[in-house]
């Protein structure tokens, strides 16, 4: 409880870190003219604040400077009572007007100055800035990685410099451009780090950390204005937290270049981390600010080298997961469903095990409409059964394949695929028409990759080994025709999922009968925890074509005539973590829906990581929760080549 009291304290804090900076940097700046040239060769982008409004101007580089001054102060005396009826460039040497008929681009220079009533301005010209900076510290042994916001700059060059102080001496969570102030206090403090990211220690306990950004061109080089943010009081770790007792078992890379170890973990994206969908779970626990911390120590922990990741926001991604898993030695990519949904599918790869070869993505619908692998499918759907064909049309399920080189052993490549199929419970015959598409994807991306591995590899003196590892959240339990499809090669139309879709059949599961008496566990504890009433199957649940509510009881349009298609393909795959009890436990659903699928050809298991405890994740109802941070548990598993 006092640790759940802390975590709600630090999140309310944390909401006011920023709003405290915006004022900051617009008093730094109140007399600057931000001008911006590089991201396009025509216009200027001119920003600046008057009267305490601020103005944003678009305007050409060969147009006359003073029909930009005269657009400049119609469009303030719009918006200010008081509007000044003259400005003026100089020259910042002499002080002497700058001709009008000067091209924008010679006379918005950095030697000028504007010059607005009685208001005299600086221009900085293409100068990297820092426009926002919120450094969170979240707790003990968790990593605290600041968000940025750069202009002119380029994240990945700019210099980050950590400190920690008694609180007495910055008595004040706050952000300080220039820092002048700080720099007398500084100087007598050790430095922590000089990395993006900083792990708090022991001895951070009791002290509030001070990070400083310098921001950096990309093009120049040239460093900005730094900017110092100031944290809360550290606080203590979580303790008994379960995670540690799987990371125990993963202390350190696999050092051995014929073993690799991958995770599969569906994080949670931040739009369904609601009470309407999590009502056992307090606000402050779901809230991404306290999560993403928990979800990247459990990343890093297992010290894997192939990292697939589901529900990944487009923002935490940037912003926080990826910058800090940099930094321990990976790197990523991430496909988004779509403009309206961003959040998608992620993979991560340890730098010191893989060379990234090559990568790519599609949206499944795309895919199915225009490639020819997929001709006879889309017209098999088109003719029999036009309602699943329109269905699959209508969602944003993506893939995504990394073609990995491994450093250390010539000649093997690793094609790791990742995916989040749809979700809607009473659409497990969308789901294996999905997997269908994927597996027709997978097959021609591979066979491209093998036939252009000559030309791109000519010093392979054997012929390549390629070995495919399909990961994701296939929302499917292993009773269901997509388990039977990728496990057993085919699947006919016997198979009852194609027929199947009645509210009644759902969610109840045949794959087991402990799975069966997990879910009554479940539902009674959401009982005991006066929140079952909030978790009706029949209640609205969000659609992932984007903020759309539907009701769970309307079931998915079927063709009634439709018997299905009979599937087949040539991957042998093998589920590395085979069939446990469930990977996803909430208080509405407990049940098996993520899978590492291996090539068996090419790869054996050596070892999978077991679970936490059970009574662990139940504790507070179900997941997520306080130590939990998504509502799946990952899934880890060691993998060996096979010999020939």
């Amino acid at each position: 409880l006092a640790t759940r009291f802390a975590v709600i304290q630090l999140s309310r804090r944390l909401c006011s870190t920023k709003a405290s900076f915006l004022g900051s940097v617009s008093e730094a700046m109140e007399n600057v003219v931000r001008v911006r040239s590089q991201s396009d060769k025509k216009m200027l982008s001119l920003t600046f604040s008057f009267d305490g409004t601020q103005f944003n101007f678009l305007r050409g580089k060969s147009e006359e400077s003073g029909r930009a001054l005269r657009r400049l102060l119609l469009n303030i005396e719009k918006k200010v009572k008081r509007a000044p009826t003259e400005a003026h460039l100089l020259h910042g040497d002499s002080r002497t007007v700058v001709s009008k008929t000067t091209p924008n681009v010679e006379a918005w220079s950095k030697e000028n100055v504007l010059a607005i009533g009685d208001s005299v301005y600086n221009l900085w010209v293409d100068v990297p800035v820092v426009l926002s900076l919120e450094a969170q510290c979240v707790m003990e042994n968790f990593p605290a990685v600041p968000l940025v916001e750069v202009e002119s700059a380029d994240c990945a060059l700019c210099e980050w410099t950590w400190w920690r102080c008694r609180p007495e001496v910055l008595p004040k969570s706050t952000t300080i451009v220039g820092g002048e102030d700080l720099d007398s206090i500084l100087e007598a403090l050790p430095v922590l780090s000089r990395s993006r990211s900083y792990w708090p220690m022991r001895e951070d306990l009791g002290h509030r950390l001070v990070v400083r950004c310098v921001p950096v061109s990309g093009t120049t080089h040239a460093k900005g204005q730094p900017v110092y943010s100031v944290t809360e009081v550290v606080m203590e770790g979580l303790e008994r937290c379960p995670v540690e007792e799987r990371l125990a078992l993963t202390p350190a890379h696999l050092s051995s270049p014929e073993s690799l170890r991958v995770v599969s973990y569906n994080i949670l994206a931040d739009i369904f981390a609601t009470l309407s969908f999590f009502p056992y779970c307090g606000a402050d626990t779901l809230a991404i600010e306290y999560r993403r911390s928990l979800i990247v120590k459990e990343i890093v922990g297992y010290h894997a080298d192939i990292v697939c990741l589901q529900e990944v926001g487009l923002k935490v991604f940037n912003s926080f997961i990826l910058p800090a898993l940099e930094e321990k030695g990976y790197s990523g990519i991430l496909r988004i469903k779509s403009d309206k949904v961003k959040e998608g599918s992620a993979i991560v790869f340890n730098c010191s095990k893989f060379n990234l070869v090559s990568s790519q993505s599609t949206l499944l619908y795309e895919f199915l409409r225009s490639s020819e692998a997929c001709a006879d499918l889309y017209q098999t759907l088109k003719t029999d059964a036009p309602a699943t064909l329109d269905t699959i049309l209508s969602k944003n399920t993506v893939v995504i394949l990394a073609f990995l080189e491994c450093k250390e052993k010539p000649g093997h490549f690793a094609c790791v695929a990742n995916t989040h199929l749809f979700y809607y419970p009473t659409s497990d015959h969308i789901r294996v028409l999905q997997t269908e598409i994927i597996l027709r994807y997978l097959r021609c991306a591979l066979d491209e990759f093998t036939k252009t591995l000559p030309t791109s590899h000519p010093s392979l003196s054997q012929p390549p080994q390629v070995a495919t590892v399909f990961c994701g959240d296939f929302n499917s339990c292993p009773c269901t025709a997509t388990f039977e499809l990728l496990t057993k090669g085919s699947v006919g139309k016997g198979h009852c999922d194609w027929t199947k879709n009645s509210w009644a059949e759902y969610p109840k599961c045949a794959c087991d009968s402990a799975a069966d008496q997990l879910r009554s566990q479940a539902k009674a504890a959401a009982k005991s925890a006066d929140v079952s009433d909030a978790l009706d199957f029949s209640a609205a649940y969000l659609d992932d074509i984007g903020g759309l509510t539907v009701a769970l009881d309307r079931p998915v349009r079927i063709d009634p005539k439709f018997q299905g298609v009979d599937l087949k393909h040539d991957f042998r795959f093998r589920s590395a973590c085979g069939t446990p009890h469930y990977t996803n436990y909430t208080a509405a659903f407990v049940g098996t829906l993520d899978y590492i699928f291996v090539d068996s050809d090419r790869l054996q298991v050596a070892r999978t990581i077991p679970f936490p405890p059970h009574e662990r994740v139940t504790e507070n109802v179900a997941i997520p929760s306080v130590y939990f941070p998504s509502d799946h548990i990952a899934l880890v598993c060691d993998l060996d080549w096979k010999t020939k």
